[in-house]
């Protein structure tokens, strides 16, 4: 913050500072343009019977690692949870190929590509609770490991059959 502070009363007279100098002045007003708040407190939130998160991922170790960080962010937010349950048998893909192209066809070569599956339920979230929840849980996702979420949202009954 000195640094700012004498670089704006222009006590440091170089290139180098000065061209620095407009990036720190930008990136110090930038807070006081976020007070302004964009969301508009008229509107409900949206509110989830369940979010499914589904991962894949082939290594069993990272996955099984990735599921606990999961459930603590979980518990930390108060969120009720079903049990993550980690399927045991991981599917296989196998490929068998030729060894060499051209000749030799007896002489063959496998890979087998294993994907483990987790499944986790979460249950009753609101909307600003589910989206900071996904959020922090897809910039924690470890290399090798796909996400697939499912949201099942609540809504009102219409006018017409809530009536009688």
């Amino acid at each position: 913050m000195a640094l700012v502070r004498r670089l704006l009363s222009s006590q440091i007279s170089s290139p180098f500072f000065a061209s620095r100098l407009q990036g720190t002045a930008a990136i110090a007003v930038l807070p006081e343009a976020l007070d302004e708040s964009p969301i508009d407190p008229g509107t409900p939130d949206k509110l989830y019977k369940e979010i499914g998160i589904e991962l894949k991922g082939h290594d069993k170790a990272v996955l099984k690692s990735y599921t606990t960080v999961m459930k603590a962010a979980a518990n930390h937010l108060e969120i009720p949870t079903s049990n993550i349950v980690l399927d045991p048998k991981a599917s296989k893909h196998r490929l068998t190929l030729l060894r060499s192209v051209h000749i030799y066809k007896k002489h063959r070569v496998q890979y087998e590509m294993r994907t483990y599956h987790a499944n986790m339920s979460l249950y009753r979230l609101t909307g600003s609770t589910a989206d900071t929840y996904l959020e922090y849980i897809q910039r924690m996702l470890p290399e090798g490991v796909g996400m697939k979420v499912s949201k099942t949202e609540l809504h009102p009954l219409p006018d017409f059959m809530s009536s009688s």
